[in-house]
């Protein structure tokens, strides 16, 4: 296969792997009544986003799984597994019982295909960056990464618009009777084409040549626990602004802002076309100038509009929403453009699969999905609703230290620029 071919199948698998794993967010609505049946909706509504929350449990532990394949086995082999085992979850969510017709067990079904996803998508990100970078070489090593990204993003765009399809053909009773299953089964589709593309793809050329290691999880934990631990901090940079952007703020416009739903959904589409988009283009500029310049700025430059961005979203006005927005999407350039690339080249080809899966997948659980739930917390005990501006900052002084725990400890940490 050749370049764009390789980029193709790999951001085409990356993008459904995603779409699967967001739908059941937006479905939840449905999902709770069909699975959770209670008079009380919050009650309701709770117990379905901690069904969608127990999918990240298992991320680090899928994490190391496919990065053994990734690193023993090969890349294309674990990419391919981690497609399937998702297809199948997803699929199978499509068609599950509700609890009307089998009681406790329903609830029970789909937690465990939700815990099958957690799973499954946790051999994606990572992986399929680690993947693209060695196929592409070092000197596109920023955009690999950040096409990776592109990528989820588009995937959790696709699965909204889908999602609103669906609300938009159907009423209400509809959905509920049968509806809600569409977007679930629709995955079979893009299940099928990646599995398809990915058959075809060929090895990484950095897999063949590194030195084969029995056990790489081992290896790894043994080699390089201090930096793997120093790069799960690295990643809270990322992980920290771009959950308060995709997951927080579509709530916060809602429920604290009383934003309407139509536009606060518009508003939500409109920052994951951005960052399809913005992120690859500053993947370039990384590439160019220096990835560590670029994750530097990015830092600082989150330090310094963190509280103002959300200052702005709180006035709950049109022009200075869109302002704030934009302020804290320009941070999240800056810093998923060379994220990946350097995380890379911190870690030998025979680790290298299990290591970024690990870090990226074991930062996004811990602190990338508690953020929102803090983010709330902050707002009910300040009654500030700006003080959500301070996670941005200190996600930034986490980054920045992180890098330079990084830097002075160069005779054990490999810095490749």
């Amino acid at each position: 296969m050749n370049e764009r071919k390789i980029i193709f199948a790999t951001l085409v698998g990356n993008t459904m792997e995603f779409y699967d794993f967001i739908v059941y967010a937006f479905m939840s609505k449905y999902i709770s009544v069909l699975f959770f049946p209670n008079k009380d909706n919050i009650t309701a509504l709770i117990a379905t986003f901690i069904v969608f929350a127990s999918g990240y449990l298992t991320r680090p532990i899928g994490a190391l799984f496919f990065g053994h394949i990734g690193d023993r086995y090969g890349r294309k082999i674990s990419l391919y597994y981690s497609i399937a085992a998702i297809t199948v979850a997803t699929l199978l969510i499509g068609f599950l019982p509700t609890y009307s017709s089998v009681g406790i067990l329903a609830p029970i079904l789909l937690m465990l295909c939700r815990l099958v996803q957690g799973f499954s998508v946790s051999g994606e990100e990572g992986g399929a960056a680690v993947y693209l970078t060695e196929m592409v070489g070092n000197n596109k090593a920023s955009y690999a990464g950040s096409l990776i990204l592109g990528s989820v993003y588009f995937g959790v765009l696709l699965g909204s618009i889908v999602c609103l399809i669906v609300n938009l053909l159907f009423n209400d009773d509809q959905i509920y009777a049968f509806a809600w299953r569409i977007p679930f089964i629709l995955s079979i589709i893009l299940g099928i084409i990646s599995l398809q593309l990915r058959k075809q793809m060929a090895e990484s050329p950095s897999f063949h040549k590194r030195a084969a290691v029995k056990n790489p999880v081992l290896r790894l934990f043994s080699k390089s626990y201090m930096l793997l631990i120093v790069d799960i901090f690295l990643v809270v940079a990322l992980a920290v602004p771009i959950y308060l952007f995709n997951i927080f703020i579509p709530s916060y416009l809602g429920s604290i802002l009383k934003i309407h739903a139509v536009k606060a959904q518009a508003i939500s589409v409109c920052c994951l076309i951005s960052l399809s988009i913005g992120v690859p283009m500053l993947g370039l500029l990384a590439d160019k100038i220096g990835k560590y310049k670029v994750f530097v700025a990015g830092c600082i430059y989150n330090i310094a509009i963190g509280y103002l961005s959300f200052y702005l979203i709180s006035l709950g006005s049109t022009i200075w929403m869109l302002l704030g927005l934009t302020l804290i999407g320009l941070g999240l350039f800056l810093i998923a453009g060379p994220i990946f690339a350097i995380l890379m080249y911190s870690y030998d080809p025979e680790v290298r699969f299990t290591a970024v899966s690990f870090v990226f997948n074991t930062s996004m659980s811990v602190f990338g999905s508690l953020t929102p739930i803090v983010a709330f917390y902050m707002i009910a005990g300040s009654n500030s609703n700006a003080i959500p501006g301070l996670l941005i900052i200190g996600s930034g002084v986490v980054g920045l230290l992180s890098l330079w725990i990084r830097v002075i400890q160069q005779k054990t940490f490999y810095i490749e620029e």
